[in-house]
């Protein structure tokens, strides 16, 4: 009976953002290795385990999975599970958010630049990306180095 209530759930069509990949966030900063894959380990065969160790990344970590289904079931259950007096927030994770979050500091960054070139621009945000461009291009241009030494004036027989 079992096996058939496994096998239809795995036959369900999953949503688009459920991956292999959890993110735990809010870990208690001691938590050793071991004790994440008791934890995470209870709902199928883990891949691997990094935890966070540097100062921002205290506190979280990334759990794969061998199986999707297996993330989804650990996803859905440890959510909101208490660690050592702490909730976890168990999340898949999502590439796409953490490129998107790096374009926004990179164009945070090259708004810096812009304002430092002291330009004042009251047009539409969208013209400030090519504006940056265009900036850096003329910053890049290398200066004329050598002149044009004419032996004759070529306008002078006209």
């Amino acid at each position: 009976m079992a096996m058939a209530a496994s096998a239809k759930n795995r036959n369900a069509r999953l949503p688009p953002e459920v991956n292999r990949v959890l993110f735990i966030r809010n870990l208690p900063f001691n938590i050793t290795s071991e004790e994440m894959y008791d934890i995470f380990g209870k709902y199928g065969a883990i891949r691997q385990i990094r935890i966070g160790c540097e100062k921002d990344t205290r506190g979280t970590a990334f759990v794969v999975y061998e199986d999707i289904f297996d993330a989804k079931a650990a996803c859905d259950h440890l959510n909101g599970f208490n660690v050592m007096g702490r909730y976890l927030i168990v999340l898949y994770y999502q590439p796409n958010k953490i490129t998107k979050k790096m374009n926004l500091q990179k164009r945070e960054e090259e708004l810096k630049e812009l304002k430092r070139f002291c330009i004042k621009f009251d047009g539409p945000v969208d013209m400030v990306y090519p504006m940056i461009k265009m900036i850096k291009h003329q910053a890049n241009r290398p200066a004329i180095t050598h002149t044009l030494e004419l032996s004759e004036n070529p306008l002078k027989g006209q």
